[in-house]
């Protein structure tokens, strides 16, 4: 892993807006810690500026691990975590044809809406739900795939959501999850609050 160290020119507090800056790092890295940490809920601001290799890295690992899964003609799937549904319909589907219908889940109301409307389609289903609280018995064994896109990072309870993964899953049933386990900024970030510079910027995100 790289050193976590940053530029000169942000450590001694040449930024313009360094309270601004600290303020959204502290709370970035606070939500985090907290498990509460999700999408960022303007959900065209978060399709509009997210990086082109980040949909590029989804489709070459989607891509090479969905042509080693075993596929009927008609198959459900289960996209958990679906934010706006960019990557549901423009990336899971167009990799996934055989899948007839995909249920897609995000526990935001609003980034649902979005999705809704602006990444619409005929085979899938948006629904506020989050399977951590709860799922529809009737879901049991009901799904053929399930993916989950930069979304395990928010579980806090690991064993918890892979019974719960396994339950939905048909037996024979496929689970891929692709996502961050590790993210170097966030020891910067932690360091940064330690420093005499920054610290007091860091307690307004209550670190």
């Amino acid at each position: 892993m790289e050193s976590s160290r940053f530029p000169e020119s942000l450590v001694h507090g040449k930024c313009s807006s360094k309270e601004r800056l600290a303020r959204n790092i502290a709370e970035r890295l606070s939500a985090y810690q907290d498990g509460k940490k999700k999408m960022n809920p303007k959900p065209a601001q978060y399709v509009s500026t997210r990086p082109k290799s980040y949909i590029d890295w989804i489709e070459s690992r989607l891509s090479h691990y969905v042509s080693q899964m075993t596929w009927s003609n008609e198959e459900v799937g289960l996209d958990f975590g679906c934010g706006s549904g960019h990557v549901t319909r423009d990336v899971l589907l167009p990799h996934c044809p055989n899948l007839t219908k995909v249920i897609a889940l995000e526990v935001q109301p609003a980034v649902v809406d979005y999705a809704k409307q602006t990444f619409n389609h005929e085979k899938i289903e948006y629904m506020v739900l989050d399977i951590m609280e709860r799922t529809p018995q009737e879901w049991d064994k009901m799904f053929d795939k399930v993916f989950s896109f930069f979304s395990f990072h928010f579980v806090k309870d690991c064993r918890k959501y892979l019974n719960t993964v396994r339950r939905l899953l048909k037996p024979g049933g496929y689970f891929l999850t692709l996502g961050v386990t590790s993210v170097p900024l966030f020891y910067v970030w932690s360091e940064m609050s330690s420093m005499e510079q920054w610290k007091d910027y860091f307690k307004l995100g209550k670190l």
